[in-house]
């Protein structure tokens, strides 16, 4: 799956200068791609399991605290409602293209944080938390439909 979005993303990243996957600049350059992939994902999973604590809470209160399925994502046991709620958020997700939505987040990705093989400076601090702002922006842009979903 990883291998498949790479490779439609790829044609819309823009040219980078080469640098030695071995050097300290080719490390730092992976280093920052996988925090801002890293940071996606975690913004995207924050809302499904919003979804699934909703469930929980709900299944506890109408007294389905023992009807528990276990969950092989979170390797634990989850409500019945929490399961049912989590599909339903999934099925909303992928049928009002949601998906597409994350594919084009990470294609404009690369736009608001190009990739750099220059070391960062001084500001570092202050050019990751710039980073930090933009992939959280993100993150809520792809969150609110599916909370005002669910």
């Amino acid at each position: 799956m990883g291998v498949l979005i790479g490779l439609i993303v790829a044609p819309s990243v823009p040219a980078v200068a080469a640098a030695d996957p071995m050097s300290l600049a080719g490390f730092l350059i992976l280093l920052q791609q996988l925090v801002i992939g890293l940071a996606m994902g975690f913004a995207m999973r924050i809302v499904f399991a919003a979804v699934e604590m909703a469930g929980e809470i709900i299944g506890l209160t109408m007294g389905f605290g023992f009807a528990t399925f276990f969950d092989p994502q979170s390797q634990g046991h989850s409500s019945a409602i929490s399961q049912f709620l989590s599909l339903v958020t999934l099925m909303i997700y992928l049928a009002a293209n949601f998906h597409l939505m994350l594919v084009g987040a990470l294609v404009n990705s690369f736009s608001t944080m190009p990739i750099s093989a220059a070391p960062m400076g001084t500001g570092l601090f202050q050019q990751m938390a710039s980073w930090g702002g933009r992939v959280f922006s993100a993150g809520v842009q792809l969150s609110l439909p599916i909370v005002a979903a669910a």
